[in-house]
């Protein structure tokens, strides 16, 4: 695991690492509200965040606002979500090209454009042990850098990602909602990291 951990580091140094006590820490300290966000799974069959219209978007936007101030990306396959993601984690795909990234940061700043948040922004995403989300963490500050908007925002990978923090104990829900200790291993490389007893595939 740490020489993983240190490979991720290595390659992305221009991204701000968080490790799973820190990011556990700010989710003990504040009200995180249960919130749909934008919806629980932001890619689509084109590619695109979805649009969402009229009360939907109103609905939704609120929804945000209620969750506080911390936005949890799952940058995982959709069978490794089903199995399992931090609470109120919604997915994002690893691939998205930059008009899509654009299109995420102003779908998540939205609301907080209309009502700042008390305290910065904090956007976390994850995967498996942190590449892809590392990636998502350069684009996503990379593009919000560019467009200066008025809400402070800052951007992390957790370090280590789902399987640190499910190594460590630490809470996860299934696709229902449901308490899991399961993890879906992503493949027979990586998942020596995370332990055995907690491979779970489907």
């Amino acid at each position: 695991m740490e020489a993983i951990l240190l490979a991720v580091r290595t390659k992305y140094k221009d991204v701000t690492h968080i490790s799973t006590e820190k990011l556990a820490s700010w989710l003990d300290s504040q009200d995180y509200a249960v919130s749909s966000g934008l919806a629980n799974d932001l890619s689509s069959t084109d590619g695109m965040v979805p649009e969402l219209q009229g009360e939907t978007r109103d609905r939704e936007a609120k929804g945000l606002l209620d969750q506080g101030n911390i936005i949890l990306l799952d940058v995982r396959e959709e069978d490794e979500y089903k199995v399992s993601h931090l609470e109120k984690a919604r997915r994002i795909r690893d691939d998205l090209n930059s008009e899509e990234v654009e299109e995420l940061v102003k779908e998540i700043l939205k609301p907080f454009n209309e009502k700042e948040p008390e305290e910065v922004l904090k956007i976390v995403s994850y995967c498996s042990l942190g590449y892809r989300s590392s990636d998502l963490a350069r684009k996503l500050k990379t593009q919000i850098d560019n467009m200066k908007p008025s809400t402070a925002v800052q951007v992390f990978n957790l370090e280590g990602s789902i399987f640190k923090w499910a190594n460590e104990g630490r809470k996860l829900v299934d696709n229902h909602g449901n308490d899991t200790t399961y993890v879906h291993p992503y493949n027979m490389v990586f998942g020596l990291t995370l332990k055995k007893c907690l491979h779970k595939y489907k």
